[in-house]
């Protein structure tokens, strides 16, 4: 068999663009892996906030800094224990793509690769039915290569 070997590991991170609660989206398979029977809410049966069932991150913040601030701990983390990081993240997202690559730059020694594609974001806003709301939006794909 196999040795697992981190060295050749590559992370792919899809960190949250905006300031929203991910969690609603995953409660269901949060229930699944935690087999347990939190209390639930609304129609999606949503794990609730007010027992604190629901967790929520530090990419909640509304202080833009604290988000890049997670967002190059996250990076650096992912590789200081693996090759590669390749975060995806868009233009229109809370944090700043070149803050956040600068601060990693400043603690971790790395290649840094920038890929780019625009697309059309299909807002997911309650709309009138006849109005799709489309944003143009460039898509990044940042991949951090460690340096050995």
């Amino acid at each position: 068999m196999a040795k697992f070997c981190s060295s050749n590991l590559i992370v792919y991170l899809d960190a949250p663009y905006k300031r929203d609660e991910y969690s609603r989206y995953y409660h269901v398979l949060e229930t699944i892996a935690l087999y347990d029977y939190p209390a639930s809410e609304r129609k999606g049966r949503l794990r609730t906030k007010n027992n604190g069932e629901r967790f929520k991150t530090e990419f909640f913040s509304k202080n833009i800094q604290v988000v890049e601030i997670n967002l190059k701990h996250t990076i650096v983390t992912i590789i200081q224990k693996s090759k590669a990081c390749v975060w995806s993240y868009s233009d229109n997202g809370v944090a700043s793509i070149p803050n956040v690559v600068n601060m990693v730059l400043k603690e971790v020694p790395c290649k840094v690769y920038f890929y780019s594609i625009p697309h059309k974001h299909n807002s997911q806003r309650k709309k009138e039915k006849t109005y799709k709301a489309f944003l143009n939006v460039m898509e990044y794909c940042i991949v951090f290569v460690k340096e050995l």
